[in-house]
């Protein structure tokens, strides 16, 4: 599985080409050096902040484009969905199945209802 990082650096250069720019026109353009540029699509620096949302306005394109951010969370929503869907038929087939007292059939009833709404309300977190 490719890393943040590596993502960026195959996004820049497949951005870059996509515009048939040069490294040294993409340079001359983000007033960065060629060798920065061919360092970012190498993954040996990466630019910064600042530099990147340059480098999206130059590569006619957006930051989260660049980062794939969106293909990121989408996979991560369907997998915590899983997760979630996983654990309720979990809990409920436990509860069903399960002779219990009253209180610890209580306490499966919440965690059900806690997993239920959790499912219901959840958005997938995405941090880089």
């Amino acid at each position: 599985m490719q890393t943040k990082g590596e993502i960026l650096s195959a996004n820049l250069k497949r951005a870059r080409n996509q515009l048939r720019l040069t490294q040294s026109e993409a340079a001359k353009q983000l007033n960065v050096s060629r060798q920065a540029i061919s360092n970012w699509e190498t993954g040996r620096n990466l630019p910064d902040v600042l530099l990147l949302q340059q480098a999206a306005v130059v590569y006619q394109t957006s930051v989260d484009a660049l980062m794939n951010v969106s293909a990121v969370t989408t996979i991560w929503a369907k997998f915590s969905k899983v997760l979630i869907v996983i654990a309720e038929t979990i809990l409920v087939t436990s509860r069903m199945t399960q002779l219990s007292t009253i209180a610890g059939l209580r306490m499966m009833d919440g965690l059900i209802v806690i997993v239920a709404i959790y499912h219901l309300y959840s958005r997938p977190a995405f941090t880089i």
